[in-house]
């Protein structure tokens, strides 16, 4: 069953996810962090680059849902990196293109370097 939440709400549950000092994320609290990510996307602006900064966030999150406590923590790392930067576009009311644009670029250049972590035979093992 898919629980609506509302945009203010979705930005609460993300801060405290990228607040939060545990982050051993339990199936409820992945759960609710995917909502507040769709809900923030469907109000998202039609800029392409948070659109795919939150596609970053979302296949991380279900890389940590698949594997649970078996995925290594650099991908916890990098959720918690794109959930601050998710965060910052959406109460950055005067962000330019050009500014979300540099967000995107940094975030997807550590989601590329996590890719190549991950294939590395004796990670994936881990």
């Amino acid at each position: 069953m898919e629980i609506e939440m509302d945009k203010e709400a979705a930005m609460a549950r993300i801060r405290a996810e990228v607040m939060a000092s545990d982050w051993r994320l339990n199936r409820r609290r992945a759960e609710g962090l995917r909502i507040a990510l769709a809900a923030v996307a469907t109000g998202a602006k039609g800029q392409k680059s948070f659109r795919y900064l939150l596609e970053m966030a979302r296949v991380a999150l279900a890389y940590q849902e698949k594997h649970g406590e078996a995925a290594p923590p650099m991908v916890l790392d990098f959720l918690k990196q794109a959930l601050a930067q998710v965060v910052t576009v959406l109460e950055e009311d005067d962000l330019s293109d050009e500014q979300g644009t540099e967000i995107f670029n940094k975030v997807h250049l550590s989601f590329l370097a996590l890719k190549r972590q991950l294939a590395k035979p004796e990670v994936a093992k881990a």
